[in-house]
């Protein structure tokens, strides 16, 4: 089946977010499959309070506008924590030797999957900065969240699944390789409608992203592996930080995502 103009890879670069961000989405039948590539470099961490707004921005406007459900799609039941009121999230990020975080969270009601899409970027800050994270695909520290995004909009209530892959640089060809072939296996499970893989902008000379390892506030290398740790929120039970200081700067962004979390689930970690 040809893929459809509007399912080509494009580049969205929003300066004021310090972001770049490159999606490929393709539907079908009501069902959305969004590859997201979103890279954060660590040059101002004014972005944080611009990820706070726009997360914040995304609850109002999810609440004002949303499309019908689609009565003639038959719903599953409810599992023992989605909510009938909520947009039901579950995100599963992978890491090297099989380690998995579950998160699963109660977003606003909605089903506009553009929005949906970027409502869950917007969180995946806090789920990066939640361990100290290796490239499942070697040794190396991760310092990118790749992105596979299945959307049921459609559904009473909506639901969305992500797929995180903490990765070392998508610079490096084995990184390529595997991400690929995660493509293709989502692909093959659609039916093969979703097109070839897309290619991910190279690093521009003196980018550097920060390691999930890190405070999800200041980034900085050296508060990854200290021996005497990161403090975990209390309330998320997720996001790291290298102390209070950096945790109460951060509150006005992590506050939204926070209080979103219904629960966390770290597996394969001693």
């Amino acid at each position: 089946m040809p893929v459809p103009p509007d399912s080509y890879p494009s580049r969205l670069s929003t300066s004021t977010l310090n972001i770049h961000q490159w999606s490929w989405v393709a539907s079908h039948e009501s069902t959305v499959v969004c590859l997201t590539f979103i890279t954060v470099p660590r040059t101002d961490i004014n972005w944080h309070y611009t990820f706070g707004f726009s997360l914040r921005y995304y609850c109002r406007l999810s609440t004002m506008a949303s499309s019908s459900p689609d009565a003639s799609v038959p719903n599953p039941p409810l599992k023992d924590w989605e909510r009938a009121d909520k947009l039901n999230v579950e995100v599963v990020g992978y890491g090297q030797d099989d380690k998995r975080v579950i998160v699963r969270l109660h977003l606003p009601m909605d089903r506009n999957y553009e929005r949906i899409d970027l409502a869950t970027t917007l969180m995946v800050l806090d789920v990066k900065h939640s361990k100290d994270w290796k490239c499942g695909w070697c040794d190396q520290p991760a310092r990118e969240t790749q992105i596979f995004t299945l959307s049921w909009h459609h559904l009473t209530p909506p639901r969305a699944t992500l797929y995180l892959y903490f990765v070392c640089s998508t610079d490096t060809a084995h990184v390529r390789w595997a991400l690929a072939r995660e493509h293709d296996y989502f692909n093959m499970v659609q039916g093969w409608r979703y097109g070839p893989f897309p290619e991910a902008r190279p690093h521009e000379p003196g980018e550097v992203y920060p390691l999930a390892a890190s405070c999800a506030f200041c980034n900085l290398d050296e508060t990854a592996g200290r021996p005497e740790g990161l403090q975990r929120c209390s309330r998320c039970k997720m996001t790291r930080y290298c102390g209070e200081k950096c945790q109460k700067r951060d509150w006005r962004r992590h506050k939204v995502a926070c209080g979103m979390v219904h629960s966390v689930a770290f597996e394969n970690w001693e």
